[in-house]
């Protein structure tokens, strides 16, 4: 419902700036934060109003882009005019400029380099006795589990998984071979502080020494759509705290897995990766080459 733009962190090599666009109108005759603000400053009046010359959000995000555009050569030369790059920008999702990747380097001072540690990182449990490390994650949706109980929050899927109404372990291909487990099956998990059950859910985008799961689930009490849902993965966890943020510390032991055979109703959206023999998606080889009808199912 609401307008809004963003600076990302570095991390894709090049200058990037952000921007979105509604893609619903207002269900109720409500206001964006940016609209609250603009509305206030205009009531409190004075130097403060005299800052805000837009009549809402959307004016004011749109006239600070062209303060932009005047200013950023880049983002000139990208458009005729600042109605085709609004355009322009609007359908992209952003601006972005590959070509302006730089390369600088720099120096760390003695006192942040006294903040970092050498020693290697400890994890509760033995290599032999625990082969796998455990990585626990707030859910995407109820984070630590404070919306655990309400049902739309329950039904949406996982923006990675799309699993709904519970939680998972995930386990890389490789390391769900090596043990025998299917997706689907019911997973036990052991730390020297605890043992949980989760369905396994296979994922190619995690290491293969390694597992994850949200943490979210797993209440007793808390009302009827959130008890029983799963089970709490801290149960897994030493009594450790981070030093110097003095929360838990969610890395900080390593497991060992087992396959009960059992059916551990993993529920999700995504639907199957197979075929089942439908010749779905069809690629042609190189080697076919000219006119040659080969076919490949992927």
């Amino acid at each position: 419902e609401d307008w809004g733009d963003d600076v990302p962190n570095p991390g894709v090599g090049y200058p990037a700036r952000t921007l979105n666009q509604p893609a619903v109108a207002p269900f109720f005759d409500s206001k964006s934060a940016g609209d609250v603000f603009i509305s206030l400053a205009k009531k409190l009046g004075g130097r403060l109003s005299d800052k805000f010359k837009s009549e809402n959000f959307a004016e004011h995000l749109k006239a600070v882009w062209q303060d932009q555009f005047s200013k950023n050569g880049a983002m000139r030369s990208s458009a005729l005019t600042f109605d085709d790059f609004w355009l322009k920008t609007l359908k992209n999702g952003g601006f972005f400029q590959p070509g302006a990747a730089t390369r600088k380097s720099i120096s760390v001072s003695s006192r942040s380099a006294a903040d970092i540690k050498e020693a290697k990182a400890s994890f509760e449990g033995s290599a032999a006795s625990y082969p796998l490390h455990l990585t626990l994650y707030a859910h995407a949706a109820h984070r630590d589990g404070v919306g655990a109980n309400i049902p739309w929050m329950q039904e949406l899927p996982d923006p990675m998984t799309s699993v709904v109404w519970g939680n998972w372990i995930e386990i890389n291909p490789k390391t769900a071979s090596r043990y025998g487990i299917l997706e689907g099956e019911l997973v036990t998990i052991e730390s020297p502080s605890g043992k949980i059950s989760a369905p396994a859910y296979i994922y190619a985008g995690i290491r293969p020494d390694t597992v994850a799961m949200p943490v979210g689930q797993g209440h007793k009490n808390m009302g009827r759509y959130a008890k029983d849902r799963g089970d709490n993965p801290i149960k897994l966890l030493p009594n450790a705290i981070e030093e110097r943020t003095g929360t838990i510390a969610l890395n900080s032991t390593r497991v060992k897995i087992t396959s009960t055979n059992l059916s551990g109703d993993l529920v999700k959206t995504e639907g199957s990766t197979r075929e089942l023999g439908r010749n779905i998606v069809q690629t042609v080889s190189p080697k076919a080459g000219g006119s040659a009808r080969h076919k490949e199912v992927v």
